[in-house]
Order: structure tokens, then C-alpha cells, then sequence
């Protein structure tokens, strides 16, 4: 693999039209007409790329894409874009596809969510799987939780996965939309109202204050958090 290609998406020609390709834009691609799958996304990953309403029409596409794909590959991705309301034939059938062939199955709702899923494997190719697992509690993860899950739909597992991605709440708190855009399980909707939350200013328009400092306590841990990290830093 070419130094370009290791840090870009290679896309098969075929996927030229392809709209999911205008919602790339926090990682590179390029174009080959080498490759067997619609994406490689990393030295051993490759992609291929369905929507249901494709899949109605030609329920063998994609079986015989699959097996054309040599066994070169560690991890094989389907991403699937759902597009049709009644889909709960096809994505047992795409399942059980997935299941049979050994490959990971990914499901987006629009043609955006398709996008982040490759950006961010291709992304987190070199992460490793510590970024996944379980990771210890400290009196530093609750009291960070305690501050970032006050804007909903933060959940403590996206807590994790922010600190995992960006180390501390310093990173978190100047990372840009496109950044956290990238972090697993934070879609578009999460980043806005966390971005939103971090970034407003403390008086706004009446005096409306920020999210997370709207709530009793919080700015009080958000200083025990900078403190925490002051001292281990």
C-alpha cells in the first residue's frame, strides 16, 4: 500500500456515483480500479456497501460480491443503508448473509451515518483495542461522566469513548464538531448538542447559561475534573 493509501479510503470505481462518497469529509479517498471491494479501509479491511432498497430488487448481489472478495482480509464490513420502512425481512437475510461469510454488518439510516461509519474505521484503523474494551473506574471517569451526561443523549459509554479519543476534558472541550463527528456511537445530533453545551457562553441573550452549567454541582465538578488532570498531567 502506497503512502496515499495509507491514509486515505480506497474506493472502487464503481462507487463513483455513489452519494454516501459527498458526506466523506474528515478523512481522504481516493479512486482504484484495482480493488475487488467498494471500500478499503485499512491495510486488512475492507467494505462493501447495500442499500435494502437494492437489495429487494437483487437479493443475489450481494452474495456474489462477497465471494469475490479474496480471503486477504482480516475484518469485512457491509455497510447497509436502510431505506425502506418495512425491513425487518431483509435485514434477517442480511444477517444471516453476514453470519454465514464472516462478515461484521453496520447499519445507517441515511447516507451521512454511512459516511461517519467508514471515516471512523478508517480513522481508528491504528487504535488499539484497548479503545473498546472495559475500562477501569477512577475518580476521574464518574466525575467526568457526571459533567458530559448532563447534555442528553450523552451516555456514560460516549464519555468513555470521548476520553478514549481525546484523553482528557480538555480535549474533549476543544475539539472540533468534525472531531467528535468521528468518535463511534456520536452522531450528528449528540455532537451538536454536546459542541452547543461546551461552547456557549456563560450569558447569553436574557442570561441564559450553558447547558452543563445550568445543572446544581456541575461546574463544581467540571473544576475537580481540571484539577484532576492538573495534578496527573
Amino acid at each position: 500500500m502506497n503512502n496515499s493509501s495509507a491514509t486515505s479510503i480506497i474506493v472502487n470505481k464503481r462507487q463513483k456515483e455513489n452519494p454516501v462518497l459527498r458526506h466523506i469529509r474528515n478523512v481522504r479517498y481516493e479512486f482504484a480500479d484495482d480493488i475487488v471491494p467498494d471500500y478499503v479501509i485499512g491495510d486488512a479491511a475492507c467494505a462493501l456497501y447495500l442499500s435494502i432498497k437494492y437489495h429487494v430488487l437483487y437479493p443475489m448481489y450481494i452474495i456474489g460480491r462477497i465471494k469475490e472478495i479474496n480471503s486477504g482480509y482480516k475484518l469485512k464490513i457491509l455497510v447497509v443503508l436502510v431505506d425502506i420502512e418495512d425491513n425487518t425481512k431483509q435485514l434477517l437475510d442480511l444477517n444471516k448473509i453476514c453470519f454465514t461469510y464472516g462478515l461484521t454488518l453496520v447499519l445507517s439510516w441515511s447516507k451521512e451515518e454511512a459516511a461517519r461509519y467508514l471515516e471512523s474505521y478508517k480513522a481508528f484503523e491504528n487504535k488499539s483495542s484497548a479503545s473498546i474494551q472495559e475500562r477501569a473506574e477512577t475518580e476521574f471517569i464518574p466525575k467526568l461522566s457526571g459533567v458530559l451526561t448532563v447534555v442528553k443523549p450523552i451516555n456514560k459509554t460516549d464519555v468513555i469513548t470521548l476520553l478514549e479519543v481525546f484523553n482528557n476534558f480538555s480535549g474533549i472541550s476543544i475539539a472540533t464538531e468534525q472531531q467528535l463527528l468521528l468518535c463511534p456511537g456520536l452522531g450528528e445530533k449528540k455532537v451538536k448538542r454536546l459542541y452547543a453545551s461546551l461552547h456557549e457562553p456563560f450569558n447569553k441573550g436574557k442570561k441564559k447559561k450553558s447547558k452543563i452549567l445550568m445543572e446544581p454541582n456541575t461546574s463544581d465538578q467540571a473544576k475537580d475534573i481540571i484539577n484532576i488532570e492538573t495534578a496527573v498531567g
